[in-house]
């Protein structure tokens, strides 16, 4: 099931290190997510999932940036579903891990990463999260 992840730079810097990563919960299409969008498209769904992943990330933040990681998670790491969200029950594996997406702006976009770029970029998203008194 793919699902999204809120996440900070530095948690994306740590997770890449080392491997894994504990997280509680991951932004889902959930059966409430689904009962709410019949109408939708699947794709539009994703979108927004993974835009308020990036959102959260924001918010719990306090930064200009969010970050989201799409992950592919298997059947044994999922709990309970809450809203548009799932519990998480065991460690993610980097290798899970399909891609970055970063909101930096007021407008509802996302920028993507493949995995592999985090080496690059990591050090630009840190920095940017630390000019605003985030760490």
């Amino acid at each position: 099931m793919r699902g999204y992840l809120p996440i900070k730079p530095t948690e994306i810097g740590e997770f890449a290190s080392s491997g894994i990563f504990l997280a509680p919960y991951a932004y889902v299409m959930t059966s409430t997510v689904q009962s709410e969008n019949i109408d939708e498209d699947q794709e539009e769904i994703e979108f927004q999932l993974s835009y308020r992943a990036a959102l959260d990330s924001r918010r719990r933040n306090t930064s200009d940036s969010g970050f989201a990681l799409a992950i592919d998670f298997e059947i044994t790491q999922l709990g309970i579903e809450k809203g548009d969200t799932i519990e998480l029950v065991s460690e993610i594996r980097w290798n899970q891990v399909e891609s970055i997406l970063v909101a930096e702006s007021e407008e509802e976009e996302l920028t993507w990463f493949a995995s592999q770029e985090v080496e690059g970029q990591l050090p630009t998203w840190l920095g940017a999260w630390r000019s605003d008194g985030s760490a």
